[in-house]
């Protein structure tokens, strides 16, 4: 797994470097951050690699459709997001259908039930995923996604080289007698997975969030079932259907009250906008007004008023108003 991970590391690596001419990136304390954060993301890749081995490849991807609910949870704990009574539920039921997943290798000796040390694997790379999905949410204010990607890959490198040589020489592997099918897997995981992946997971988180960025788990299951079975010959108890479908089900409840808050988010903003182009045109029309009302050659005029209520005129209230609703537009924007 180690060394798996290390070849996957340095081929995603070679992918970016051309991007790091371009996408400069400075050696500073938000770096540091940076790589702490990637660093949920390389312990997931290891952790991931150890408990696949051990349980099935259908099993590892229905335990990680409750990466939503995880990620709701740590929404709230760590951004503050507000969770509603649909995510109590949806978080409940997840973890519900994740621990009758997780444990059926107690109930029964079926093969296609996994095992117990893989499945808690699996759950704990699904706790590291999480971690790096909500943490890197911040790491928009100073990187974009492909410079995040590209400290992914260089942290991943770096990480993996000691592990790496330590698993080589104790257990005898041949890093050079890889079989052509692996080569395929690591420069699929490598090129496609690390960068291509991980890139557009970014933009989502960038401009969605880590719970909407989440939501590719719906599609990953299917298409694990499929290859799944073709290639391994690996099939689904009756167990590991119900406990997905609880899964499924608690992920819904998260991500149809998450699709509520963020339509009414959008609205807000839309209020907001129509109410920054009113105080926009009010300032617009007063500029006029006072343009229009100046005296002929006198710049330095006295603002006019009224001889028989001895109140200011129009223009000059609005001259008095215009720092304000400048102050006003100017935080808005």
């Amino acid at each position: 797994p180690a060394l798996f991970t290390f070849l996957r590391a340095c081929l995603s690596t070679l992918v970016v470097l051309p991007f790091l001419i371009k996408y400069r990136i400075k050696l500073d304390k938000n770096l540091i951050k940076t790589i702490l954060v990637t660093l949920f993301l390389t312990a997931n890749f290891l952790i991931f690699a150890y408990g696949v081995r051990l349980t099935t490849a259908s099993i590892s991807q229905i335990i990680y459709v409750i990466s939503p609910v995880v990620i709701a949870g740590l929404s709230y704990l760590i951004l503050n997001e507000r969770v509603n009574s649909k995510k109590v539920l949806g978080i409940i039921l997840g973890f519900i259908g994740a621990g009758v997943i997780v444990i059926l290798p107690v109930l029964n000796s079926n093969p296609f039930s996994g095992n117990l040390i893989g499945n808690l694997l699996i759950m704990l790379a699904v706790l590291t995923f999480s971690l790096y999905s909500v943490l890197s949410k911040k790491l928009h204010i100073n990187f974009s996604p492909i410079q995040i990607v590209i400290v992914l890959s260089f942290t991943t490198l770096f990480a993996m080289a000691p592990l790496t040589l330590y698993e080589v020489l104790t257990s005898g592997t041949k890093i050079f007698n890889i079989s052509r099918l692996a080569l395929f897997s690591i420069f699929y995981v490598g090129a496609i997975m690390t960068v291509a992946y991980y890139t557009l997971h970014q933009y989502a988180i960038k401009h969605g969030s880590p719970l909407a960025a989440s939501t590719i788990v719906y599609l990953q299951p299917v298409a694990t079932f499929v290859w799944a079975a073709v290639l391994l010959g690996e099939g689904l108890t009756p167990g590991v259907i119900v406990g997905g479908t609880i899964a499924f089900l608690g992920t819904y409840f998260i991500i149809n009250a998450s699709s509520k808050k963020e339509i009414i988010d959008i609205e807000q903003k839309l209020n907001r906008i129509i109410t920054l182009s009113s105080h926009s045109s009010r300032r617009i029309f007063c500029l006029q007004s006072i343009r229009i009302k100046q005296p002929k050659g006198r710049s330095n005029a006295r603002p006019a008023t009224n001889r028989k209520t001895n109140s200011f005129s129009f223009s000059d209230k609005c001259a008095r108003s215009y720092s304000g609703l400048e102050n006003i537009y100017k935080y808005g924007e």
